[in-house]
């Protein structure tokens, strides 16, 4: 399916097909933030309460940036931030005023993916700003990927607690690559990585969200790309079941490579399913011949480093460290 109305700068996979249309021009990036842009908060999952973002609010004005809060961050529908309709609505807004600079989601739990087809991005291609957060804010960046814009996985309001020694690295890596510093990581290596080397563009996010997106409009297009998976609290089996479905639907055998974050919280069957989540995506991903690595300290865990999704990166596997290394973005 094209994408023809004004401002959609990318092709989308056809969910019907299941081919993917190669984009046509380099992943945009927001304007890097300075002091004094005013940047707002967004909830479009799950319901947030005013004292659980208290720490980050205070943590973004010290970075001189003005915080403007509406009383709509806060509605209620049973679980959720509002109905559909009013989550929607609330995004728009933000995605449409041009006085904000950037979007904080609140928090993850479950919902983004439900307002997909309510959103209208003409207005936010005139002035792209980032959108920040992880875990089923997967789903918006998968929307903005498919769209030709670059967002920010990393942590959100909600788990930001000033009070634990992670958290300033954390917000560390956020502040990187929302005012334009250079972003490189380097952390350990693991016994079932598979070394090399490679450059493509980052894509991903928490693997129950992108297996969710799979046969859709929004999702992932993984030709040439670098996939990054996390998640928390699935069972073993789950993970196998949706590492199976991306490598039968040829997802897996499009890539350039596998950065595997935190796999928090798994959990087990009565008779076990006799592997870790590790030793899973290992088995499913056997046969392609791109680099894996385990380990990158980001998704459900701390510190969650801060993520660039749609940027170019460089990714190296060795047999004792790896490192990860983000290009510079391509402004409007």
């Amino acid at each position: 399916m094209v994408i023809s109305e004004p401002g959609y700068k990318y092709f989308r996979p056809d969910s019907i097909s299941g081919l993917y249309i190669l984009n046509f021009i380099a992943m945009i990036s927001p304007l890097k933030l300075k002091s004094g842009d005013t940047v707002c908060l967004a909830a479009p999952g799950r319901f947030i309460t005013d004292s659980e973002i208290n720490d980050f609010t205070g943590l973004v004005a010290s970075w001189g940036l003005k915080v403007k809060i509406s009383a709509e961050l806060f509605e209620r529908h049973h679980q959720f931030a509002g109905d559909d309709m009013t989550r929607a609505g609330n995004l728009q807004h933000a995605l449409d005023d041009p006085g904000i600079k950037a979007i904080f989601c609140a928090r993850g739990g479950y919902g983004s993916a439900r307002i997909l087809d309510k959103i209208n991005i003409r207005e936010f291609a005139r002035f792209p700003k980032w959108i920040v957060g992880f875990s089923d804010i997967t789903a918006l960046h998968a929307f903005l990927a498919g769209h030709g814009y670059e967002s920010i996985h990393s942590m959100m309001p909600f788990t930001y607690h000033s009070s634990d020694p992670s958290a300033a690295e954390s917000a560390t890596t956020l502040y990187k690559a929302l005012f334009s510093r250079q972003l490189e990581y380097g952390f350990e290596g693991h016994p079932l990585n598979v070394g090399g080397e490679t450059e493509g563009e980052l894509i991903g996010g928490n693997l129950s969200v992108i297996y969710s997106l799979q046969a859709t409009p929004w999702q992932y297009n993984p030709k040439d790309s670098i996939l990054f998976i996390e998640d928390v609290d699935e069972y073993l089996y789950h993970v196998d079941r949706m590492m199976t479905n991306l490598k039968l639907s040829g997802f897996l055998g499009k890539l350039k490579g596998i950065i595997v974050g935190y796999m928090a919280d798994m959990h087990d069957n009565k008779i076990p399913f006799g592997e870790d989540a590790f030793l899973i995506i290992n088995k499913a991903t056997s046969g392609f011949r791109y680099p894996l690595c385990f380990g990158l300290p980001a998704g459900h865990g701390e510190p969650n480093k801060a993520l660039i999704i749609g940027r170019k990166i460089r990714l190296r596997v060795g047999d004792s460290t790896c490192s990860l290394t983000f290009s510079s973005g391509n402004k409007q």
